[in-house]
């Protein structure tokens, strides 16, 4: 089972925008501030945090094949 507390560490280790995430996952910004502000709550569907997930993988890949552009280097 996905979990919340792992999305948000890898947003904001990514530094990744609470915005641009919600809005690439399709997830309302305050759906996402009341997870983020209820430690363990019982409040994200399995969609949502599926959603949340896909859109942070997109993100992380293309901030990665971005980074790889601009230094030169292909992580395949």
């Amino acid at each position: 089972m996905l979990d919340f507390s792992d999305i948000e560490i890898r947003r904001e280790t990514a530094r990744i925008e609470q915005k641009e995430l919600c809005e690439r996952a399709g997830v309302h910004h305050q759906t996402y501030s009341k997870l983020k502000n209820r430690p363990g709550a019982q409040g994200a569907t399995e969609q949502t945090l599926k959603k949340l997930k896909t859109a942070l993988d997109a993100l992380v890949a293309e901030r990665m094949r971005k980074l790889s552009e601009t230094t030169g280097e292909n992580h395949g």
